[in-house]
């Protein structure tokens, strides 16, 4: 079959409808079929879009409403290759969904360029242009659109954590000083310091940070601290700092009174997680149990642990050889959000003593069938670059008696699938709370709960005495 193109009249200056074929304008009036619009709009050629510039739209429109869903499908991408143009930001997904890229990221360009978009919503769609690898690197998509953004205080947040990520210390330090400069110190304390998230891997840290780091920063000084002693300890310089060891690259632990230890799985470093997870370190150390900790990752630790390279299930190995070197038999593991999945699969590998979640992420969702959009972006982004295998700990559970603890934000119906995902498992203890929200780790914290939601762990494993 030809492939149908649209017609050209030559004729230069602006259409009359005497420049469109006789009787089409009355076809198109009549019509609501939107795949023979689309015939009749190619008729017309550049001419009938002249007098008609939304016909385009109204196609779409048809087609997104139509039972036949094929149909409506084969309209809508023959739309999006003949009159990119007309594509406006709901358009994008169903661009997704039909794996129209090129259309998608042309879509996206010009969203941003002819200001359609503002604040996170700009900022989502640089994202996803990285993702659709428009871009060797986050900072770099963000360098692109510099000029147009300028005025967008969501896109110096989103630009400086990108610059951070990608190690280039100098210009996130010039992005800060340019947003003081053009929003001032009001605006700077509520884009920044209230809501910074602390990128503490490898080299980069608080260095990047102006002086006079406020208390919201301040309070997770404490996981920064242990991220610097990672580094001291690899370097090789003592052999303990502050009753901490050297296990392996990038991991340290720190013994308690008996033979216990629990792993932790942090993940990402907002001011909020990270106060909250050295909040739960604290009480493992105030309650004689150990502590094993992680340099954050970015790939939520489902590609290895410090040097092993590999899925959860196999570097977790290396890791139990390195505790059992110390001395230690009775290990735990835990986790928040994405680090939660990693946390349960080796904790199901090595017959854990327990897995604690902090919420609960299950297994890794059809980014094609979840309704949570955030979450199906971030399954996503993170099956690009994840090796093969199952990410999803029902099948790694099967068979296992390891007590699984979830704490379940029971308002949330993301959080509700991912739960429903493991109720037949008969060792899983769910203790729910009257939240909405994912982040019931930050939450607990808040709430002064979440040293005892660690204790009556660790008084369930029999590790202490209430």
């Amino acid at each position: 079959m030809l492939e149908k193109t649209v017609a050209i009249n030559s004729k230069t200056g602006n259409a009359t409808p005497e420049d469109v074929p006789p009787g089409l304008l009355k076809k198109i009036r009549q019509s609501n079929d939107p795949e023979a619009l689309f015939d009749l709009c190619l008729k017309g050629g550049k001419p009938l879009l002249q007098i008609r510039p939304r016909l385009p739209r109204r196609i779409l429109r048809l087609a997104a409403n139509s039972e036949d869903q094929e149909s409506a499908d084969k309209v809508r991408t023959q739309v999006a290759r003949h009159f990119p143009e007309s594509l406006k930001k709901n358009d994008l997904a169903w661009l997704q969904r039909l794996g129209l890229q090129d259309r998608e990221i042309q879509t996206i360009r010009n969203l941003i360029a002819t200001n359609q978009v503002t604040d996170r919503k700009c900022v989502s769609l640089i994202s996803r242009l990285y993702e659709l690898q428009e871009f060797e690197s986050k900072s770099a998509a963000f360098d692109n659109f510099t000029p147009i953004t300028i005025d967008n205080p969501y896109f110096y947040r989103a630009y400086y954590h990108a610059l951070v990520l990608d190690r280039r210390v100098s210009d996130a330090k010039t992005v800060l000083r340019r947003f003081r400069e053009r929003f001032g110190e009001a605006e700077y304390d509520e884009i920044f310091r209230n809501r910074i998230r602390l990128f503490a891997e490898g080299d980069v840290g608080f260095e990047v940070f102006p002086e006079g780091t406020s208390a919201e920063e301040g309070a997770a000084t404490a996981t920064q601290r242990l991220n610097q002693i990672a580094r001291s300890l690899d370097e090789s310089h003592p052999d303990q700092i502050e009753g901490w060891r050297r296990l392996q690259e990038g991991i340290i632990y720190r013994h308690g009174v008996s033979d216990t230890a629990l792993i932790v799985y942090s993940g990402p470093e907002t001011v909020e997680n990270a106060e909250a997870w050295t909040h739960v370190i604290d009480e493992c150390n105030r309650l004689g149990v150990g502590q094993v900790c992680l340099h954050r990752r970015l790939d939520r630790h489902l590609t290895g642990l410090g040097p092993w390279k590999g899925r959860p299930e196999v570097t977790i190995k290396f890791l139990v050889e390195a505790l059992y070197s110390f001395g230690i038999r009775r290990i735990a593991t835990a986790g928040g959000s994405g680090t939660s999945l990693a946390a349960t699969i080796a904790g199901a590998e090595i017959d854990a003593a327990g897995v604690l979640l902090l919420p609960a992420v299950t297994h890794f969702p059809d980014p094609e069938k979840e309704p949570n959009l955030r979450a199906a972006r971030a399954a996503m982004r993170e099956f690009r670059h994840l090796p093969p295998g199952e990410y999803d700990a029902r099948p790694f559970l099967q068979g296992k008696t390891v007590p699984v603890w979830a704490h379940l934000p029971e308002k949330s119906d993301f959080d509700c699938r991912q739960i429903d995902h493991l109720t037949d498992y008969p060792y899983l203890n769910i203790v729910a709370h009257d939240y909405e929200k994912h982040g019931i780790l930050q939450w607990l914290d808040q709430q002064d709960l979440l040293e005892s939601a660690i204790s009556e762990f660790f008084t369930f494993l029999g590790w202490i005495d209430q």
